[in-house]
């Protein structure tokens, strides 16, 4: 499946986060995919506010990994991956622990963990102008 959305403000997008959420429902592995700035965290915190998650969202990309709490989709994790040197590393910080105890997944820059991610949706996020985002999402 694969569906498109835009958005040119900040409203827009959380209209979008919720239409990702509710049109890719079945699914809890949504892998981030854009250029430095493109606004991968922002799509995240825009997410995680339609989950309602209690926790404030920011961008994990010196802890790798950073854990949301939602009372809709259970444990949500984050991951920054952008750090990564190749995706041995994932092992190091125990990736397996994450997947076996996680609810949901947020991964930025998912290219880095090679093919050690389960199957999920890829949200590719294009800039159109300053303001303007254009994703694409498409399922694996």
């Amino acid at each position: 499946m694969e569906k498109h959305y835009r958005a040119a403000n900040l409203e827009e997008l959380k209209a979008v986060a919720l239409n990702i959420l509710n049109d890719f429902s079945g699914y809890s592995m949504f892998k981030l995919e854009g250029t430095m700035g493109a606004g991968k965290t922002t799509l995240t915190r825009a997410l995680c506010e339609a989950m309602h998650c209690e926790d404030e969202v920011s961008s994990p990309t010196f802890s790798i990994a950073n854990e949301y709490s939602s009372p809709t989709h259970g444990t949500v994790y984050h991951f920054d991956l952008y750090r990564l040197e190749s995706p041995d590393e994932l092992h190091t910080i125990g990736i397996d622990y994450y997947f076996d105890m996680g609810d949901f997944f947020i991964v930025e820059w998912p290219q880095k963990a090679g093919d050690l991610l389960p199957e999920g949706c890829v949200i590719y996020i294009e800039v159109e102008d300053e303001n303007t985002r254009n994703f694409k999402v498409v399922t694996e």
